[in-house]
C-alpha cells in the first residue's frame, strides 16, 4: 500500500508484457499444500507524482553473522553509512512512507535509527516486541525525508535462551 501520490512503476515502456510478484512460505515441514489465497493487483495509466520502490538496510544475511546460544539478549547493528547514502540517494533525498521490519524467529526487538550531520533524529521505526508470525509493512503517520549523507542504523534485538547450537543467520 502506497501514499494517493506514490505509484510502484510496473514497466519503463511498452515493451512489458509482465510482472513477477515473488512470494515466500514459511513451511518448515515441508507438508505439500496449495495456496488459493489470491492476490489483487491495482494499476492505472495515470502516473502519480513520486515513483515508489523498496530501499533494504539491515544486518547482512552471512556465514560470519552468528547469535551465540543461551543469550537473554544479544544486540546486532547493520549500517547504511554516509558514503553509501551519498552514492545512492538523489540530491533531493527519498522519502520513507512505510517500513517493514523484519528479522527470523530469535528476532525480540528492532529499530531503525536516522542520523544527519552526526545528529540522531527521530527514529524510523521502532518495535521492542517483534513477533515473527506478525511482521507486516508498516505504514508512517509522517513521510521521513533521508538525504545523501544521511546514516541509517538498524538494530536488532535475539533472545536464544532455549537454544544449544549457535543460530545462524
Amino acid at each position: 500500500m502506497f501514499p494517493s501520490h506514490v505509484g510502484l512503476p510496473l514497466a519503463e515502456d511498452h515493451r512489458s508484457t509482465f510482472f513477477m510478484l515473488e512470494t515466500h512460505y514459511d513451511n518448515p515441514m515441508f507438508r505439500s499444500a496449495v495456496d488459493s489465497s489470491g492476490v489483487r493487483v491495482f494499476y492505472s495509466n495515470k502516473l502519480r507524482e513520486y515513483d515508489g520502490g523498496m530501499l533494504v538496510s539491515g544486518i547482512t544475511v552471512t556465514p560470519l553473522h552468528v547469535i551465540p546460544p543461551r543469550q537473554p539478549q544479544y544486540h546486532t547493528v547493520g549500517y547504511c553509512n554516509s558514503l553509501c547514502t551519498q552514492r545512492m540517494f538523489p540530491q533531493t533525498g527519498i522519502k520513507v512512507v512505510s517500513v517493514l521490519l523484519h528479522s527470523h524467529l530469535a528476532g525480540r526487538k528492532m529499530k531503525l535509527r536516522h542520523i544527519r550531520d552526526k545528529q540522531e533524529l527521530s527514529l524510523i521505526a521502532q518495535d521492542d516486541n517483534y513477533d515473527f508470525n506478525y511482521q507486516q509493512s508498516r505504514t508512517l503517520q509522517t513521510e521521513v525525508l533521508v538525504l545523501p549523507g544521511d546514516e541509517l542504523i538498524t538494530e536488532c534485538v535475539y533472545q536464544t535462551v532455549n537454544r544449544t547450537e549457535p543460530t545462524l543467520v
